[in-house]
């Protein structure tokens, strides 16, 4: 089994840039439902057929964790696309693990 048919419910990208747009439509030929969280509207991953829904935040850890109290983003799998998420999420794991699920 690879790692695609490991994620059960759907992923939440966070950035917009290009990394981002080959990730959401990677998961949507996989059928696997994708959000994209954004701190800027000027993005290209927002506008994918494949973007279930784009949230634009000025504070990422209030933002994932009002998602993550929505039943619907319950277990979702968090995907930062670049370092300054990749800090964040390493900062706040352990609240995020909370709701979401967050590489190690």
């Amino acid at each position: 089994m690879n790692q695609i048919e490991n994620i059960k419910k759907g992923v939440i990208v966070l950035g917009g840039h290009v990394q981002a747009l080959g990730i959401i439509r990677i998961l949507g030929n996989e059928n696997i439902p994708s959000i994209l969280l954004d701190d800027s509207h000027i993005n290209i991953a927002r506008f994918s057929k494949y973007c279930g829904d784009f949230f634009l935040y000025s504070d990422l850890m209030k933002k994932l964790i009002e998602l993550g109290k929505l039943e619907k983003y319950k277990n979702w799998l968090i995907l930062p696309t670049n370092d300054f998420h990749v800090s964040e999420i390493s900062k706040n794991k352990k609240e995020l693990l909370k709701y979401f699920k967050v590489g190690s």
